[in-house]
C-alpha cells in the first residue's frame, strides 16, 4: 500500500502543514532548536587514527552538546570534512565543491598546516562571505612572520576581526590552551539561523538540508521518492530548482540526500533513509513542541504499522520517538 495515500496519514500530513513555518528561525528566538550548527574543518590531509590539530578540533567540536525540551542533549555541531564528501557528479572540481560547503556552513575553521590550506585560506579570504565567518589556526613561528600566508590572508583577516585567529606552539599545547577552548565551545554555541525556503524557483540548498533532515526525522523510515514527495507537498510546490552560486552540480533532492548521507547527517539502509541518532531537527519546518512531535511519531507508526508492518519491524531504524 502507497502510505502517501492513505487517508489517515494524508490527514496527519495536513496537520503538519497548518503548523509549516513561514520565515526564518533562530536560536535566539527559539531556545530549543536543536538542529546542529554545520561547521566547515579544513587542515591538513584527513586520516582518522592521525593525531593532528584538524582531528582534535573535529573530536572536540563532535563533544559539544545542546539541550532539548527533554533534558538530554543531542550533538550541537556536524562536521564537515571535504574530503569524505568529494565526488566528481556533484561539482565540476573540488576548489567548485568546497565553495559549495562553505556556503552552507555556519562556520569555517581552517587550520593552516599545509599547502592544501594554505590555498583555501587565500580561496575564502577572498570571499566576502566565506571571510566573515572563518577562523583561523596557525602556528606562532617567528620564521613565517614574514610570509606571505602572514602577510596577506592573515593579516586580511585579522584586519577584520583580531579574534579570528588563533596561534599555536604544537597540539600539546592547544589542548591546554583557554584561548582555543573558548573560541571552539563559542563557535559550537553561537546562534543558529535557519531561513525557511518558500519560493521553488530559488531553493536554498543549506536551508533544504535542514528541512530535509527535519521530514526524515518525522517520517523514517522513509524511501527517497517519499522524501521529495513529503517536500513538494508540504511547500505546496509542484517542481522546485535548487539555488546555485557556487558551480556545484546538486540540482534534485536525491542528490542532496546523497551529500547529507556521506555528511553522516543521514543512514540510508536497504533504500530507507533515517536520521543520525545523535542530532535532532525535529521543529526547524513546523512550529511544533518536542511532545507534539512525539504525538504525531505515535501516530503515524501506528498507521504504518497497519499499512506496512515490514518496515516498523525493521530493526536497522530509530523507531523512538525520542532521542
Amino acid at each position: 500500500m502507497d502510505i502517501l495515500e492513505d487517508k489517515v496519514i494524508c490527514q496527519l500530513i495536513q496537520s503538519l502543514k497548518v503548523r509549516l513555518r513561514k520565515k526564518t528561525i533562530s536560536s535566539r528566538e527559539q531556545p530549543f532548536l536543536s538542529a546542529p550548527r554545520l561547521i566547515f574543518v579544513c587542515g591538513k590531509e584527513w586520516v582518522d587514527s592521525e593525531e593532528t590539530i584538524r582531528n582534535y578540533t573535529i573530536r572536540t567540536l563532535r563533544k559539544c552538546r545542546i539541550a532539548n525540551h527533554y533534558g538530554t542533549q543531542n550533538e550541537a555541531v556536524l562536521c564537515i570534512i571535504a574530503e569524505k564528501l568529494y565526488v566528481q557528479d556533484l561539482s565540476e572540481d573540488i576548489f567548485s565543491f568546497e565553495k559549495m560547503l562553505a556556503e552552507i556552513s555556519d562556520r569555517i575553521i581552517i587550520v593552516a598546516e599545509s599547502p592544501g590550506t594554505f590555498c583555501e585560506l587565500g580561496a575564502f579570504v577572498m570571499d566576502e562571505d566565506c571571510r566573515r565567518k572563518t577562523m583561523v589556526i596557525n602556528e606562532d613561528n617567528a620564521d613565517y612572520e614574514n610570509s606571505f600566508i602572514t602577510k596577506g590572508p592573515i593579516k586580511k583577516l585579522e584586519s577584520l576581526n583580531e579574534s579570528s585567529i588563533i596561534r599555536h606552539n604544537g597540539l600539546e599545547r592547544i589542548k591546554n590552551s583557554h584561548e582555543y577552548n573558548f573560541k571552539v565551545q563559542e563557535i559550537a554555541k553561537a546562534p543558529l539561523t535557519i531561513a525557511i525556503n518558500d519560493n521553488a524557483g530559488s531553493v536554498e540548498l543549506k536551508s533544504l538540508i535542514y528541512e530535509l533532515a527535519n521530514i526524515v526525522e518525522l517520517f523514517q523510515p522513509v524511501e527517497y521518492f517519499e522524501i521529495e514527495t513529503l517536500y513538494k507537498r508540504l511547500k505546496d510546490f509542484e517542481g522546485y530548482t535548487i539555488k546555485n552560486t557556487a558551480d556545484h552540480k546538486i540540482r534534485s533532492i536525491r542528490q542532496v540526500l546523497s551529500l547529507m548521507e556521506k555528511m553522516d547527517m543521514l543512514l540510508r539502509q536497504d533504500g530507507y533513509y533515517i536520521l543520525n541518532k545523535n542530532i535532532s531537527c525535529y521543529n526547524v519546518m513546523f512550529r511544533i513542541s518536542r511532545k507534539e512531535f512525539n504525538d504525531f511519531r505515535i501516530m503515524y507508526l501506528n498507521r504504518l504499522n497497519k499499512c506496512q508492518k515490514s518496515r516498523v519491524d525493521r530493526k536497522s531504524t530509530r523507531l523512538n520517538s525520542s532521542h
